[in-house]
This record gives structure tokens, sequence and C-alpha cells, in this order.
């Protein structure tokens, strides 16, 4: 009897280690669930959510801007490494679908967030990924124990029992409703590259001009990121055009635009849209060239942009050479 009570000492050692370890960190890196570091598992069983979502969260802000990184490094830097033969009790999570909501909130929250700054790989880039992430989530997310240990070895049980990936109904329904996502997210990147592969003109302005020799060209550059808009200019002046640059709508009006043969835009401004910024200029210059240089990639955006005058409409990124045959085009189209 005496040898199964805890001593004390040996209970208010063991506490006295935990809280030790504690200190040193927000959360505990997991031990039993770890791809890299065991970041995302520690933080899966800190809110008591699947670390699967952890891992798409984070690698949905990293395809969208590569946030996810600086994140990832941030979260391991407030953890701690577990004791070695430390034991953690099997963590407790929430079932159901609130978890998936809830943190599919949040990521796409936090996407609108970096595409609305800027901070943004491009619309044709990262929302079919992201589609078909969310499949392979869903397909994960909803399978059981067994599922989840096929998927994990997948290599040698595809090989030694290739009919019983699938057994029960749910098993079936789960991957094909997942499996439809990850179809879907490829169709609709292979659609939209296509559709981004050739920049989409609007019709000329009601007015013409007889179009600039490309070496004496000016162009006004509106972009409101200063390392951007200074990178992009010494790229433009390299060229052999003279670019003045503006970060505002404000800053772009007071320019004498007697002088400017071209406007290059982003079309997110700290007081605006790219939109409303050519909109105001054919006001006066209804014989100014445009061409919309931003993250917005989508149908609906190149057509917002044709209706607003815009000659063209590229996509960030977008390569030198494509820029300089745009910039061109544009230039002799009078």
């Amino acid at each position: 009897m005496q040898g199964s009570v805890p001593d004390a000492r040996d209970v208010g050692s063991c506490d006295s280690c935990r809280m030790t370890q504690e200190g040193r960190g927000l959360f505990a890196r997991s031990q039993s669930d770890r791809v890299i570091l065991g970041v995302a598992g520690g933080i899966g069983e800190k809110l008591g959510v699947d670390p699967v979502l952890v891992r798409f969260a984070l690698g949905a802000v990293t395809i969208a801007s590569g946030l996810g990184i600086v994140l990832y490094l941030a979260a391991w830097s407030f953890s701690y490494e577990p004791a070695a033969g430390t034991v953690a009790a099997p963590p407790a999570r929430m079932s159901g679908w609130r978890p998936v909501v809830a943190m599919g909130c949040i990521v796409l929250g936090s996407l609108l967030v970096l595409r609305d700054i800027g901070l943004w790989t491009g619309d044709t880039f990262v929302w079919p990924i992201l589609i078909a992430g969310a499949g392979s989530t869903i397909i994960w997310f909803r399978s059981d124990a067994a599922g989840r240990a096929r998927w994990t070895a997948a290599g040698g049980r595809m090989v030694a029992d290739p009919a019983g990936v699938f057994t029960s109904a749910s098993s079936r329904l789960r991957p094909v409703a997942g499996g439809l996502f990850v179809l879907f997210g490829m169709t609709v990147f292979l659609f939209s590259h296509q559709a981004a592969g050739a920049p989409e003109t609007a019709l000329p302005p009601p007015e013409s001009a007889a179009a600039p020799h490309p070496q004496s060209a000016s162009i006004l550059l509106v972009e409101d990121h200063p390392d951007s808009a200074e990178a992009l200019a010494a790229l433009l002046e390299s060229l052999g055009y003279r670019v003045q640059v503006a970060g505002s709508i404000a800053a772009a009006v007071a320019v004498d635009l007697a002088a400017v043969d071209l406007l290059l835009s982003d079309l997110g401004l700290p007081d605006g849209t790219g939109l409303d910024l050519l909109r105001q200029l054919h006001t006066a210059h209804p014989s100014l060239r445009a061409i919309a240089l931003s993250g917005y990639g989508m149908e609906s955006d190149r057509e917002r942009s044709r209706e607003a005058g815009f000659r063209a409409h590229l996509v960030k990124p977008t390569s030198i050479d494509t820029l300089q045959s745009v910039i061109r085009r544009v230039l002799a189209e009078g």
C-alpha cells in the first residue's frame, strides 16, 4: 500500500519541471504528430483541432504570399521541445465541422487581407491550388483512423492491397467529395492560366493620339509600394523609357499629363483604385493610354479594367518580355 502512494516530493518535482518547460514557450511541439519540427502538431494539440487544418492554413498563406514561412518560424521560436521521455496525454479535439469552418474563415479572411494589401502571388496561381488543397484536406479530415493510416503509408499499401484503400461506404464517399474539389481546382487553374497567357485589351478611347517612339515615351507609374515602384521604375528606365512615379491617386492627378504617353497603374491604391484614377484622368485627357498591372487577375477584374478604359491588364508577377511587348503594342495603337 505504501508503495502505491506517490511521494509528495516527486509530485512537486514533476509539477516544477512541467512549469519550467511551459515557461520557455507558449506551447509544446508535438512529439507524436510532426512532419518537420512538430510546430503544426503542437498548435493543433494546444487549440484542440486536427493538425492537418493548421498545416493547410500555413500552407495556404505560404502559397499566397510566402508569409506562412515567417509565421511557422515565429511559432517555432515561441514553442518549446518537451523533455526527453515526456509522455503527453492524448489531446482532446473538437469534433464535427466546427473547427473546419472556423479555420476556413480564418484562412479566407487572411487571404483577402493579403490580396488587398498587395502581398499576393496572383489569382490564377493561388485560388486553384487552394481549392485543390481544401479538397485534399477534406479527404484527410473526414477519413477514419484506418483511412488515414492508408493515406500515410500509401506507397507500400497501395502496392500490397490496392483494393483495400476504400472499403466502407463512408470511406468511398469522402475521397470522392475531396477528389471533386481537387479536380475542380485543377480545371480552374488550367482555364485561368490559359486566359492569363495573352493580355486582354479594351476598346480604344474616344480620341486618339499619335503614337510616340518607344525610346522617347514617357510613362506615369502609379504604385503605392515604394520598393516595387522603385524596382519597376528602374527597369522601365533601363528599357529606354522616361518614368515618373506616383504613389496615390492624389499624386497622380497632380502630374502634368501633357508630357505623359502611357499610364501604368496598380489597381489597389491607398486612396482609391486604379479604375477610379483612369476614369478621373480620362475626363480631361481621354486619349491617355493605360495599362493595368495588378495581382487581381480574375475575368471579372479584366472586364472592369476594360470598362474603365485600360488597353491591357497584366497580372503580377509578369515577365520583362511580356511587359515590354505590351507597352510597345499599346503605344503603337495610337
